[in-house]
Formats: C-alpha cells, sequence, structure tokens
C-alpha cells in the first residue's frame, strides 16, 4: 500500500488499506523539512522502534514517529516533523506478508563462514533482499537476483549509502537459495546481532500453488 497524507502536527493514525496489519513501512515526508527516512518493522522488539533507511544506526524508540502499533487497518503515527509536519505531505509505504509472494522476518547471525553461516527460510526464490543489523550500527544490504546473476552473490548496494554497488568477491557474500538465502560470510551481515530483513519472491505465483522454484 502506498499512502499519501497531510500532517498535523498532532499525533493521530492513517488507513492504510492492507487486509491486515503491515510487517514493513518507510516513511518519506516529501515537502517539509524532513529529510529522512523512519523505518518500522514487525520484527523489532518495540512497537516504537525506528530505523532509518537513510543511516546505519541500531534501532531506536521514537515515540514521535511511530507512537504505538499500527492494527490491521491503521498506521499511527507520532506528532514529530519527520513523519508529520503540519501541513507538509508524507508518503507512507507499506507491506505484511504474504507467502509465496513477500517475506518480512529476522535473523540471528552466527559470526561463522560457510556452511554454518546463517541460513533464512522464505519459502521462495527471492529476487530481491535488504537485510539491516537491529541491534548495532551497520549499512543496510541490499542484494538482487540480477547483478551477479548465480552463487555465490557478491554484488550489493547500501541503501544508506550512495557509493557505486560493492563488487569485490569478499564482502557480504550471500547464496540466493530455492527456498530462501544463506550468508557466506562470518561478519556482517552475519555479526551476532539480529537482523530485520524484506525479501521479494522471484515467481511470485509459485508460492499460491504450491509448486517449488527450480533449485539455484
Amino acid at each position: 500500500s502506498i499512502i499519501k497524507f497531510t500532517g498535523t502536527g498532532v499525533a493521530g493514525s492513517v488507513s492504510h488499506g492492507l487486509t491486515q496489519k503491515p510487517d514493513f513501512i518507510i516513511a518519506k515526508n516529501i515537502d517539509g523539512t524532513a529529510n529522512d527516512w523512519p523505518v518500522h518493522h514487525s520484527s523489532l522488539t518495540n512497537d516504537t522502534y525506528t530505523m532509518y533507511l537513510d543511516g546505519n544506526a541500531l534501532a531506536a524508540a521514537e515515540t514521535l514517529i511511530w507512537p504505538s502499533a499500527s492494527t490491521d487497518s491503521l498506521i499511527n503515527v507520532g506528532s514529530g516533523a519527520i513523519i508529520n509536519e503540519n501541513t507538509k505531505s508524507t508518503i507512507l509505504f507499506a507491506w505484511h506478508d504474504v507467502p509465496g509472494l513477500q517475506k518480512f522476518g529476522s535473523y540471528e547471525g552466527t559470526e561463522l563462514s560457510d556452511p554454518e553461516g546463517a541460513f533464512i527460510y522464505c519459502g521462495f526464490r527471492p529476487a530481491w533482499i535488504m537485510a539491516k543489523n537491529m541491534d548495532a550500527a551497520e549499512d543496510w544490504y541490499i542484494w538482487d537476483n540480477k547483478r551477479d546473476g548465480y552463487n555465490p552473490t557478491y554484488q550489493y548496494l547500501e541503501a544508506n549509502d550512495y557509493t557505486a554497488e560493492n563488487s569485490t568477491t569478499s564482502d557480504a557474500i550471500i547464496d540466493i537459495l530455492s527456498n530462501g538465502f544463506k550468508i557466506r560470510v562470518q561478519y556482517a551481515p552475519n555479526n551476532a546481532n539480529t537482523y530485520v530483513y524484506a525479501a521479494f519472491a522471484e515467481q511470485p505465483m509459485n508460492g499460491f500453488y504450491g509448486a517449488q522454484s527450480n533449485a539455484r
């Protein structure tokens, strides 16, 4: 769901139009003074926890942004100018889990390299993945199935960084598998912390009909 609303400077709520509570929300004030991209993820351990897509900080409570948990019909927004500046427009992007299409969850880093690196089950072969350490300052890693096109997958972008994509063969290496993805390094994004992730399927309809993606 993509929602545009006009801020009031007063805490309130916005209808999201989804069939259930959102698992992943990104907000952007589009014509006010705030330049941040606040994010909430259902795997964060507090309803008010926020991370910023344009920064690498760990999750922290931000009641002026997310004052309380969203519901099956509403996203609750705080009074802060970052998300609710009076008379200024904000865009909310909101998703929830859909089997076979998209998944939003968390995993625990192992600090072990392949084959003991973290494996994240999605129930489909991902086409696009983003992960962020919620417990420590670390970048937002983004992988996809197009740039390398094979395993191991080396090339990644960082949502919080404007520099060119990584093309080394030693950093943040993963395998994109038929049912999820696997971290192949023993450091970021596999430190001994909790990571939240978003994953979108390569063949979205497969999960709905019980078919399996081609192995990779």
